[in-house]
């Protein structure tokens, strides 16, 4: 795979660098200083991957992502602060690799991007390094990454570009639209019950008109019009 390490740090640069070249194959073909130069470098010689930096002069890794087109390679950040995990993982970075980066972790995540370019796995979203999986996600809570597993998951409740999780043991909010938390949360466990609420429909107690009885007490909720016809067609199977 042809790769192209962005960064401002030059140490940083040469320590991925001397990491590549232990992977057979990888390719380092092109090393920057700052992200537009970076930018150019990617339009310009389209490599497979690309190792970035978050926190560099004038735009960040995270912006330059935003803003490709012409060329999307598959990108791991390489930074040492764990704060924009999320954000990350919502841009579809292939991995996540905190400095300092030993080469088993490196290894992990070029391998995972390998079989993805190589066709040996299905096109799927990839992992934030040790983050979502099939049993949790990551949340972002006041500055802090929180690992939460689904299974903890009783009710989730919008707040325009935030949502509302109801836990076993607390609740926490955390900046994601319902859209986006629709799409982390396994669908055969979560309905979407109105605009504002999606529930476990193993916490689903009972339906009293339009009402939807929870086992989380505090909540009154009420079944969107929109879902009220296919829920009352479900409820026998969630009640038995």
């Amino acid at each position: 795979m042809k790769c192209i390490i962005i960064d401002d740090e030059p140490l940083a640069q040469e320590v991925v660098e001397k990491l590549a070249a232990k992977v057979p194959f990888l390719e380092v073909i092109k090393k920057a200083g700052n992200a537009i130069e970076g930018l150019q470098a990617i339009e310009d010689l389209k490599p497979d991957l690309v190792f970035m930096d978050i926190q560099m002069p004038t735009m960040s890794g995270l912006e330059l992502i935003k803003i490709l087109e012409n060329h999307k390679p598959q990108i791991i950040l390489t930074t040492a602060s764990p704060d924009h995990a999320l954000e990350g993982f919502e841009l579809d970075v292939a991995g996540y690799l905190l400095k300092p980066i030993s080469f088993e972790r490196f290894l992990k995540a070029v391998n995972k991007v390998h079989k993805l370019v190589s066709g040996n796995q299905p096109a799927r979203r990839q992992e934030v390094e040790g983050q979502p999986s099939a049993s949790h996600f990551w949340a972002k809570v006041n500055g802090k990454l929180l690992h939460i597993k689904f299974e903890d998951v009783l009710l989730v409740k919008g707040m325009k570009d935030y949502v509302q999780i109801y836990l076993k043991d607390r609740k926490i909010i955390t900046y994601l639209t319902m859209k986006r938390i629709l799409e982390i949360l396994p669908p055969q466990d979560f309905t979407r019950v109105s605009r504002s609420y999606i529930v476990r429909t193993s916490s689903i107690k009972g339906i009293d008109g339009n009402v939807l009885e929870t086992t989380v007490a505090d909540e009154e909720i009420i079944i969107g019009s929109t879902y009220r016809e296919s829920i009352k067609n479900e409820a026998n199977k969630w009640l038995k």
